[in-house]
C-alpha cells in the first residue's frame, strides 16, 4: 500500500521497549493552542490508532523513519540548526508541509532500546527543541508561552 500510495512522505513503526513495552510513537504537531490543551490534560499529543493499518500523524520519533529518497533528496534532508530532540519533530513538519503524509504501521513493532527514562536533562533539550520549532514556525511570543509552560511543568514535576 504505502509503495503505491505516493501522498506517503515518512513512515515509522509502533515501538515497544525491552520487555515488550510500549512507547509512545505519532504525535499530532505542535502548534500553540494544542500545546496549551495539551498541558492542561485537555488533550493527548499521541494520535490514537485509526482502526486501520496506517495512522496519520504529524511527527514520529527519529529512530527510525522511512522516508521516500526523492522526497527527502527535495527537502535537503534534516536541517542542521536542530539538534537530536528536534530533527524528526522538523523533517516530519516539513514532509507534511510539502503536501505529504506522515503515518505510523500499525501492526508493525520495532524494539527500541533508547527512551527509556526521560530524566531532567532529556526533557530540558526536548523542550528546548519544542521551542525552537515553535519560534520559527509560530513566532516569538508562542515560543515564549511554550518555554514558560515547560518552565512550570518541570515545577509541578518535582
Amino acid at each position: 500500500m504505502l509503495k503505491a500510495d505516493e501522498d506517503v512522505g515518512i513512515v515509522g513503526p509502533c515501538l515497544i521497549h525491552p520487555g515488550d513495552v510500549p512507547q509512545e510513537n505519532g504525535w499530532h504537531l505542535p502548534r500553540p493552542g494544542r500545546l496549551v490543551r495539551e498541558h492542561l490534560r485537555a488533550s493527548s499529543r499521541v494520535v490514537a490508532e485509526s482502526g486501520d493499518s496506517y495512522t496519520q500523524v504529524g511527527w514520529l520519533m527519529g529512530c527510525f523513519l522511512l522516508g521516500r529518497r526523492r522526497l527527502l533528496l527535495e527537502l535537503n534532508g534534516f536541517d542542521e540548526d536542530f539538534w537530536f530532540h528536534g530533527t524528526d519533530l522538523e523533517l516530519c513538519a516539513r514532509v507534511a508541509a510539502s503536501g505529504r503524509t506522515v503515518v505510523r504501521a500499525e501492526g508493525v513493532f520495532m524494539l527500541h532500546v533508547g527512551h527509556q527514562s526521560w530524566d531532567f536533562g532529556r526533557r530540558s533539550a526536548s523542550h528546548r527543541a519544542l521551542v525552537q520549532y515553535t519560534r520559527r514556525e509560530h513566532g516569538t511570543v508562542a515560543a515564549y508561552g511554550v518555554a514558560s509552560m515547560a518552565r512550570l511543568a518541570e515545577v509541578f514535576r518535582s
